[in-house]
């Protein structure tokens, strides 16, 4: 499993979120964030957890829809950390079944 983390601009989450939609992404986690240099610039934190197959894909989706004639105002990047253990509280579903 690896977990992807995107920083993408307010304008542009929207089509981020619309293209995840279309591989049957159902959860993520989105949090305002700021990117600081010579004024605090707004951005969202996007953080989903995948299975390995399906990274490539998602990340692909992630950094074609966020792009979108960024502005140099709106930073965007994206990393993807490994993660060892995964559970879904509310079902107590561990490993690969919690991010299904």
């Amino acid at each position: 499993m690896q977990l992807i983390t995107a920083i993408v601009a307010p304008s542009r989450i929207d089509a981020v979120l619309n293209g995840l939609k279309t591989l049957g992404v159902r959860g993520w986690n989105l949090s305002v964030a700021y990117v600081l240099g010579q004024r605090p610039v707004r951005v969202v934190r996007l953080d989903i957890v995948a299975a390995n197959a399906d990274t490539p894909d998602f990340v692909r989706v992630i950094t074609r829809a966020a792009d979108g004639k960024r502005s140099p105002s709106a930073p965007a990047g994206l990393w993807v950390t490994p993660v060892d253990a995964v559970v879904r509280i509310s079902t107590g579903a561990h490993g690969p079944d919690a991010v299904q």
